[in-house]
């Protein structure tokens, strides 16, 4: 009835994800009561109601759903590898709520020389990850700080960015520049071997075209004037998308494949996003995750008409969704609201798995058990009968009853933010010139 196939902890069919609950548990710094009887009472749940991949799971989900695989975290990706293991090791030693790890591998650390490909420290990053049975995929970054010196010196253009995200990408690479398409996809020829082989791996996100992880691209008229002396035009940035994702499908053929949604370079290309989502689903039915890194719960926003996140929704019936959380709920918690409308806001999709910014995980386990526990109770119901549920709790808010405005928070301050592993590594971070937001 199905396509099944194995990637490491989990088990993929064609329309339906089944994650075995086989995650180790680690030594918290404080579990409450009511939260571990209650995952008890689940674990206890699930076993008399016989749930399986090839029985109803109406006991325990909404028919339809893809299995969840939990609360996510990252790895902060100006940290060499072997840093990026010690973080994690803190984090898992601390937080037993965090199910996956998604690992943020800059290009350059991979290639610093041209022809390179040093895979040993990512690679124990990943199989301390796998013996840990943690869920992970694997975005290797190839823009802005992440595309290697040598890349430009080989002729590869490059734009200076304007405006508030040069704190965060001072430059980047031309996505459809020759020169740097033919040197991304030997690297990515060279590693893909290596990832597919890793069983612990279940996706790769597709990039190429972008700067950071996201689809975000520098806007504006003094970035687009650059652009444009490169032959930018949204057709052509429609082609190089198109481009990628194909040529990630070829070279991952066992991995799933994410999508980072968001929107792009201005209002010319505002109708990609969706373009690009139905172009990789209807080309690969089954292999793709929607993912986004906007969600909050501030106010009910999610609708299948947003160019943003819109197809999340749209297509919640052909591919899951992953979400990373807008901001900080340890730093920014008006920026992130309420973590029950923020799981109503996924539920509305098909919900893969939740991903908190790495500090988050870190200072705090109770965001991740919060988000957990909010999805094992939520997940039951439909998002109709949740949002009823929540109104009658007081919960619930719509956007004219948001306080928390964009304009409160400055574009690329992120990355101005103290954070544990800027504080411990300074080094890292300065060699690094400056890191993304959200680390």
């Amino acid at each position: 009835m199905y396509n099944k196939k194995k990637h490491g902890n989990t088990t993929f069919y064609s329309h339906l994800l089944y994650s075995p609950a086989n995650h180790s548990v680690y030594l918290p710094v404080r579990i409450p009561l009511s939260r571990l009887l209650t995952s008890i009472a689940s674990t206890i749940l699930l076993f008399l109601t016989g749930c399986s991949a090839g029985r109803s799971l109406s006991k325990t989900k909404m028919e339809g759903r893809v299995e969840f695989l939990g609360v996510f975290t990252h790895t902060v990706h100006w940290l060499p590898f072997d840093k990026q293991v010690e973080t994690m090791e803190e984090i898992l030693a601390r937080n037993p709520y965090i199910k996956g790890v998604g690992i943020r591998a800059p290009w350059r650390f991979f290639s610093p020389t041209k022809d390179a490909c040093e895979t040993k420290d990512f690679l124990e990053l990943v199989r301390f990850l796998k013996e840990r049975k943690l869920h992970v995929y694997v975005a290797l970054i190839p823009g802005s700080l992440c595309t290697p010196g040598w890349v430009f010196d080989e002729g590869a253009g490059k734009i200076t960015t304007h405006g508030p995200l040069s704190q965060v990408m001072p430059y980047t690479v031309v996505p459809w520049d020759p020169v740097y398409m033919k040197h991304w996809e030997i690297f990515l020829k060279k590693i893909a071997p290596i990832i597919e082989a890793e069983e612990g791996i279940f996706s790769v996100d597709i990039l190429g075209h972008n700067a950071m992880m996201e689809m975000h691209m520098p806007g504006g008229e003094e970035n687009l004037e650059q652009w444009r002396s490169f032959g930018w035009s949204p057709e052509v940035v429609w082609e190089n998308w198109k481009h990628w994702v194909d040529f990630y499908a070829g070279q991952f053929p066992h991995k799933k494949l994410a999508i980072t949604l968001s929107l792009m370079y201005g209002p010319e290309t505002a109708d990609l996003t969706t373009r690009i989502a139905t172009y990789a689903i209807e080309k690969y039915p089954s292999r793709i995750i929607l993912t986004n890194h906007q969600l909050h719960g501030r106010f009910d926003y999610m609708n299948a008409e947003d160019p943003q996140h819109g197809s999340q929704i749209k297509f919640r019936d052909r591919a899951p969704s992953g979400w990373e959380c807008l901001g900080s709920w340890w730093q920014q918690p008006d920026r992130q609201g309420s973590v029950d409308l923020a799981v109503y806001n996924t539920l509305k999709a098909n919900p893969l798995f939740i991903q908190i910014w790495n500090r988050d995980a870190l200072v705090n386990p109770d965001y991740a058990g919060r988000i957990a526990e909010c999805f094992e109770e939520y997940s039951r119901i439909s998002p109709a009968e949740l949002k009823e549920k929540l109104q009658a709790e007081g919960k619930y808010k719509t956007r004219e009853q948001n306080t928390w405005k964009p304009k409160d928070h400055k574009p690329g301050s992120d990355s101005q933010l103290p954070s544990p592993s800027k504080e411990r590594y300074p080094e890292y971070y300065e060699a690094f010139r400056k890191g993304f937001a959200g680390d």
